[in-house]
């Protein structure tokens, strides 16, 4: 269909164009096919294959050759004008002053929605739901006869295919500018926009009407310019529009995008370094820190408590040796995400950040939490020791007696990283308690395991005789020590290789025990390896949690009558999982959050039917066939 419209387009085009070709009668005949020929091809390139550096050489050609009727030498000048101007505007950061000190970009929303559609299964024909005997059985809508939600529903691609006509838009801040004498309503913010429509002809119609209503002043690079008060300047070029609060700042943005030349904010090396994080999100946000501290200086010297404030921060947070923040949110085909990223000198004295830093997780810890975990949590608490954990181990078995100074050893000096889990359980079964477990990776676990033995034993001196002895009992083939609590409960503590793991449950331990001997943890498991795929070796922080599984723990608990909704939204989150992740190194802080496995639109809306039909059953076993395939 794409291909018939464009060439149908082109054979309109020539219809209007060509007339002027007949009437040149020292013009040959060849020569005027030939440079039809080579027109046609170019605009196949540029409106069909998308490669407008093809067509911009073609249309170049055609343009210096001489027998090329006027006509359509204006339109080939005006074609490679908008190829030149689209191939340049990819990246809108190309367009900004260097000395940019804050920017924000908004990219291709249309492809964003696309993903989201694709990921929940909105991708489709409508027309399809409304041809005879095709269309499934939906559900009614109470009170409006007549109406009902279909079993299927699509979001119509010409919806997706007018929001990807939509390129783009930038924001440049690029400082504060005090009043001018005379004329007060001038300075200010000083700031540059482009906009991008793309292909969105409305949206460009739209502003070029409006621009009739404002006073029109010289242009700037051959192209319109209008200015609005107080003191806006907006040009319009072949494809973009270009707003700055100063006609240099507009003159600029022309000029690099002509030329090609002249250095830009893209040229920057910390935003080069950002490149990755820019190239697909929806949104991106970037802050030049130390611009921003020297403007925020210039200004707010005369405010005293502002400067004390100011000065505060520095002392705190070094201010001065901060290099950029920058933040972006998008989709993938896999899912959404979000990150925020701070970045610093070297030698900084950022006290704030050196007290909360942690070092990166060792994985020891995270080798333990059994596969098919509903929500983990993994922290590193030092950095992995170089020496042997033998000797160490060997030194802490020597130790009879724990101090209170020991607490604070074991905490910032033995443990290298720690990771709490909870596991899905079936109702009913056992007490009624999560399965919950922390792994506890240590240089010395021997000693980490007598702390536990001696805090453990606390409620049995406190309570005397109501709280029985610690006992030993063979958990998974494993030796473990079990501490009877008020209320029937039982802590477990068992150690493993170079670690300590403690159960709330004898599911919780065991699981943690067969995970860490057969290797088959969460680092292996299927259901959330594109959430484990994404730590790092600065990873110090993570949080995990699936959603589906984490229904499951939550069916446990819940009233008989509240059971039935409870395993229908485990049905619809079987596969879905969140991400938080926080990457630390001593010169950069990276936060990072995914959402993945969103539920398909049709299977909510199957659920739904079978739940409002009273068939809870139903619900039951759809939530077991959606989790168990999410595992």
């Amino acid at each position: 269909m794409r291909t018939i419209g464009t060439n149908l387009a082109f054979r309109a085009l020539l219809f209007i164009l060509m007339p002027s070709v007949a009437l040149q009668a020292d013009a040959p005949a060849a020569s005027a096919g030939q440079t039809a020929s080579g027109f046609e091809r170019a605009y196949f390139l540029e409106t069909h294959e998308g490669d407008l550096q093809a067509a911009a050489e073609l249309y170049r050609t055609v343009i210096a050759d001489p027998s090329t009727p006027k006509k359509l030498v204006q339109e080939a000048r005006h074609r490679r004008q908008r190829c030149l101007e689209d191939l340049r505007s990819e990246d809108l950061a190309v367009l900004m002053p260097p000395e940019t000190i804050a920017y924000v970009e908004l990219r291709r929303p249309g492809r964003h929605v696309e993903n989201l559609a694709t990921m929940l299964g909105l991708v489709g024909d409508p027309l399809s739901n409304l041809r005879p005997g095709k269309r499934p059985p939906g559900i009614p809508i109470p009170g409006s006869p007549g109406l009902v939600v279909p079993a299927e529903v699509f979001l119509s691609p010409a919806i997706i295919g007018e929001l990807n006509r939509f390129r783009g838009a930038a924001l440049a801040f690029t400082g504060i500018e005090p009043p001018l004498a005379g004329n007060p309503e001038l300075g200010g913010v000083q700031g540059l926009l482009v906009l991008h429509p793309g292909d969105d002809a409305a949206l460009r119609g739209v502003i070029e009407t409006a621009a009739q209503f404002v006073p029109p002043v010289g242009p700037i690079g051959g192209f319109a310019t209008v200015t609005i008060e107080p003191g806006i300047v907006v040009t319009f070029t072949e494809r973009l529009v270009i707003a700055g609060t100063s006609r240099q700042l507009v003159s600029g943005a022309v000029e690099r995008l002509i030329s090609d030349q002249g250095e830009s904010l893209a040229d920057r090396q910390d935003m080069k370094l950002l490149a990755e994080r820019r190239r697909d999100a929806l949104l991106f946000g970037f802050a030049d820190a130390k611009r921003a501290v020297a403007v925020a200086h210039q200004n707010l010297g005369h405010d005293r408590e502002a400067m004390q404030a100011l000065g505060i921060a520095q002392g705190l947070l070094d201010l001065g040796h901060w290099q950029s923040l920058s933040v972006s949110v998008g989709s993938s085909p896999e899912g959404l995400y979000g990150e925020l990223a701070l970045a610093l000198d070297e030698g900084h004295a950022n006290l704030i950040y050196n007290l909360v830093r942690t070092p990166p997780m060792t994985g020891r810890s995270l080798g333990a939490v059994p596969a098919g975990a509903a929500a983990v949590l993994g922290i590193g608490i030092n950095p992995a020791s170089n020496d042997q954990a033998a000797p160490l181990t060997t030194k802490a078995d020597t130790l009879r007696y724990v101090t209170g100074l020991d607490l604070g050893r074991e905490l910032f000096a033995n443990i290298e990283g720690i990771a709490a889990f909870c596991l899905p359980g079936k109702r009913g079964a056992g007490p009624p308690l999560p399965h919950v477990g922390l792994v506890i990776a240590a240089a010395a676990p021997a000693k980490s395991q007598q702390l536990w033995d001696q805090l453990l034993s606390i409620p049995s001196i406190v309570m005397g005789q109501e709280v029985a002895e610690p006992t030993t009992r063979t958990i998974a083939g494993q030796e473990v020590q079990v501490y009877p609590m008020p209320e029937g409960v039982r802590i477990y503590v068992g150690r493993l290789d170079h670690s300590v793991v403690v159960g709330l449950t004898e599911q919780a331990i065991a699981a943690s025990i067969e995970a860490h001997r057969s290797g088959e943890s969460i680092l292996t498991d299927a259901g959330v390896k594109a959430a484990t795929d994404r730590i790092t070796p600065d990873t110090s922080i993570l949080l995990l949690a699936h959603a589906g599984r984490s229904v499951q723990v939550a069916a446990q608990f819940c009233p008989p009558d509240e059971l039935p909704q409870v395993q229908m939204a485990g049905a619809m989150l079987g596969s879905t999982v969140l991400t938080l992740i926080a990457d630390e190194s001593p010169t950069r802080l990276r936060i990072a959050g995914e959402l993945t496995g969103l539920p398909k639109v049709k299977d909510i809306i199957q659920l739904a039917s079978k739940f409002m039909a009273g068939r809870p059953q139903d619900c039951d076993q759809a939530r077991t066939a959606v989790v168990e395939t999410g595992q």
